[in-house]
């Protein structure tokens, strides 16, 4: 078992790693890294032994301890973007200790996420159209996330993401209508009610508030939606 550093020979680029089996041609399984492979050739990366280990828990520490060392997950000099495992194998059997998950968070504090592009957005509204969340989830949920405190500036941060926004017609009166003839079919008190039938409550709120801005009825999960006046 090793901690190895690979080298990109063409632009000096490295990458810190780990290899529970030592294998000679292994240079690292990054996703930059691979894409920088393919763009400069096998033959144009060295790789070069930085420490033997002899359990796997050792290994994680060691490969944690060389990221750490080079800060090589900020550091433009690397191909490494996060200080926690990538190979999936090295992720199997023991469980993380507690303070191996801290050095782990304390790796990856103060990392700024990529932003998120809007095709991405789309795809995942996509994903959610028709999907409801279970009781039993809701429940687990509102469990977690009892007796956690805010702080200031989290307080501060949700406040400015709210100035300017309308509030939500949660109370509102819903009207659930037939899709082809528009005949009333259902009337709930609020978004809860529409939940509570087994709706997805955010894509009904979407499309009441068009169907109110269009003048017209809108389709969502099989029905017709709108506010009632």
């Amino acid at each position: 078992m090793v901690i190895y550093l690979t080298t990109n020979l063409i632009n000096g680029k490295k990458y810190i790693g780990l290899d529970s089996y030592n294998r000679p041609w292994y240079l690292g399984s990054g996703t930059v890294l691979k894409k920088a492979i393919v763009k400069y050739g096998k033959s144009n990366f060295k790789k070069e032994i930085l420490e033997k280990c002899s359990t796997i828990e050792e290994l994680r520490e060691r490969e944690l301890y060389w990221i750490n060392k080079f800060q090589a997950h900020t550091n433009p000099e690397f191909y490494n973007r996060t200080a926690t495992l990538t190979p999936t194998e090295h992720r199997r059997g023991k469980p993380l200790s507690e303070e191996h998950k801290a050095k782990i968070s304390k790796a990856n504090k103060g990392r700024k996420l990529p932003p998120v592009s809007e095709e991405s957005n789309k795809k995942r509204s996509q994903s959610l159209k028709g999907h409801t969340t279970s009781e039993e989830t809701r429940k687990k949920i509102s469990e977690a996330q009892k007796g956690i405190e805010k702080s200031e500036e989290t307080k501060r941060k949700m406040s400015l993401a709210q100035s300017g926004k309308p509030r939500m017609n949660r109370r509102k009166t819903i009207l659930q209508l037939d899709k082809e003839t528009g005949e009333i079919l259902e009337e709930y008190s609020g978004l809860c009610s529409v939940e509570a039938a087994g709706f997805n409550r955010y894509l009904i709120q979407n499309t009441c508030t068009r169907s109110q801005k269009r003048g017209k009825a809108y389709t969502s999960q099989g029905y017709k939606w709108l506010y009632k006046e």
